[in-house]
C-alpha cells in the first residue's frame, strides 16, 4: 500500500490497465490452449487416419502396377518362347534384361505344374515347385489375381499372378510379379507427405516401419497383444492412444487383408504425443511473446492518449494555479470531463478576476474618500489655527 500511495494517477491507471489486460490475455490464452489440446488430439487422430488411408492407397497403387506389368510380361514373346522351349538359361537372361525395362522387385516364372524356371531375385535357385502358393495356383488354373502375399519367400509383398499361354491359349506356365512392402523408402517417402509414423505388420511382427529408437528401426518387434487381438482376430480398426515400446502415440490401426479377404497383417499410422506437445509449446511461446508485445504496445498507446487527453490539460491547470495566472483562458471545446474541467477552471479564474477588480475599484473609492477627508481636515485645522490667532490678537488688544 505504501508503494501504491506513492504512485501518481498516471502510474496507477497504467498499472490497473496492465493488470486487467494481462488477466484477460491469460484467461483467453489458457482457455484457447485447453481447447487446442483437445483439438490437437482430434487433429492427430484425423492425421493418423488420413496417413493410414494414404498408405493403403499406396499399396493399391502397387497392386495396379503389378497387375499391368504382370500382364505385359506374361504375353511377352521372349518369355513365352523361353517357357515353351523350357530353356532356363535363356529365360533367366530374358528376365534379367526385362528387369531393367519393367518396374518390379521380384519376378518368378514357372512351368505348367508350378516348377520354378527362373527367379529375378535369386537367379541361382530354380527347379523347386511353388504350386502351393495361392497366386501361382490360381494363375495355373487360368485365374489372374492381385493381392498382398505373405510367406517365407516373399514375406510381405503386393503380387500379381497370371498364366502364361501359348498361341493356342493353352496354359504353359505362370508368372508371379511382386512389389516388396519391406522397402523402407516406401514408408519414408509417405511419412514426408503425411507427417506421421507408419508401420506394416506381417501378422503381429513389424516388417517395415518409420519408427526409430537408438538409431535403429523397430523391425522385428511385435504388436501390443490387446491391439493384435482386436485388429488381427476380430478384424476391427483401432483408433486412440497406445504405447509403442514405452513411447505414447495417437494411433490408428487397420487390418491388412490378403487373398479372399483374409487378414494377414496390420497397417499402422501414428503421431507421437510428444510431437503434439512440442507443437503446443511452440504455440504457447508464440502467444506469450505476441501478448507481451501487444501489452507493451497497448500500454504505450494508452499512456500517449492519457497524456494528451488528460494529464497535459491537468498539468497546464496546475501550472496556472502555481503561477497565480489569472489572465490565461483555455477556451476548451471538448465535450468530455476534461473539457468540462477546463471550462469550469476558466469560469473560476474569471470569477476571481472579477472579484479582484471589484476589490480594486472599492479600494480606489476608499482612497479617494480618504483624500477628501484629509483635505477637509487640513482646512478645518487651518481655520482653527486662524481663529486661534485672531483670538490671541483680541486678547492682546483687551490687555492694552
Amino acid at each position: 500500500m505504501k508503494i501504491w500511495s506513492k504512485l501518481n494517477i498516471n502510474q496507477k491507471l497504467l498499472l490497473l490497465i496492465s493488470i486487467a489486460v494481462s488477466l484477460l490475455i491469460i484467461a483467453t490464452v489458457g482457455y484457447s490452449l485447453y481447447r487446442f489440446n483437445d483439438y490437437a488430439l482430434e487433429e492427430a487422430n484425423s492425421t493418423a487416419l488420413i496417413a493410414m488411408e494414404a498408405l493403403n492407397d499406396r499399396m493399391n497403387s502397387y497392386a495396379k502396377h503389378a497387375k499391368e506389368n504382370a500382364g505385359f510380361l506374361a504375353a511377352h514373346p521372349a518369355i513365352v518362347n523361353s517357357v515353351i522351349s523350357a530353356n532356363n538359361t535363356q529365360l533367366r537372361t530374358v528376365v534379367d534384361r526385362l528387369s531393367r525395362e519393367v518396374s518390379f522387385d521380384m519376378l518368378t516364372v514357372t512351368d505348367a505344374i508350378g516348377v520354378v524356371l527362373a527367379r529375378s531375385h535369386d537367379q541361382g535357385r530354380f527347379g523347386d515347385n511353388i504350386r502351393s502358393m495361392a497366386g501361382v495356383q490360381q494363375a495355373l488354373n487360368g485365374r489372374a489375381t492381385t493381392a498382398i502375399e505373405t510367406d517365407e519367400e516373399i514375406k510381405l509383398s503386393v503380387c500379381s499372378g497370371i498364366s502364361i499361354e501359348d498361341n493356342n491359349r493353352t496354359i504353359i506356365g505362370s508368372l508371379l510379379l511382386c512389389y516388396s512392402l519391406e522397402k523402407t523408402e516406401i514408408l519414408d517417402d509417405l511419412k514426408e507427405i503425411v507427417t506421421a509414423d507408419l508401420t506394416l505388420f506381417q501378422a503381429d511382427v513389424r516388417v517395415n516401419t518409420t519408427i526409430v529408437q537408438d538409431g535403429n528401426r523397430l523391425i522385428g518387434t511385435t504388436l501390443d497383444p490387446y491391439i493384435a487381438n482386436l485388429v488381427l482376430h476380430q478384424n476391427q480398426r483401432y483408433l486412440g492412444r497406445a504405447d509403442i515400446l514405452g513411447v505414447p502415440y495417437v494411433t490408428s490401426y487397420m487390418p491388412m487383408q490378403g487373398r479372399d479377404s483374409r487378414t494377414i497383417g496390420v497397417i499402422f499410422a501414428g503421431i507421437p504425443i510428444q510431437q503434439i506437445r512440442d507443437a503446443q509449446m511452440g504455440i504457447i511461446w508464440f502467444v506469450v511473446v505476441l501478448s507481451v508485445v501487444a501489452i507493451g504496445l497497448f500500454i504505450f498507446l494508452i499512456k500517449l492518449s492519457l497524456s494528451k487527453m488528460v494529464f497535459t490539460p491537468i498539468h497546464a491547470i496546475k501550472q496556472n494555479m502555481d503561477n497565480a495566472d489569472l489572465n490565461t483562458q483555455f477556451n476548451s471545446t471538448k465535450q468530455d470531463e476534461i473539457g468540462e474541467l477546463t471550462r469550469s477552471f476558466d469560469a473560476f479564474v474569471t470569477s476571481i478576476r472579477n472579484i479582484l477588480m471589484q476589490v480594486l475599484e472599492s479600494s480606489t473609492s476608499v482612497s479617494s474618500a480618504s483624500t477628501e477627508i484629509s483635505s477637509s481636515t487640513e482646512q478645518m485645522a487651518a481655520g482653527a489655527q486662524e481663529q486661534t490667532s485672531q483670538a490671541g490678537e483680541v486678547a492682546s488688544a483687551v490687555e492694552e
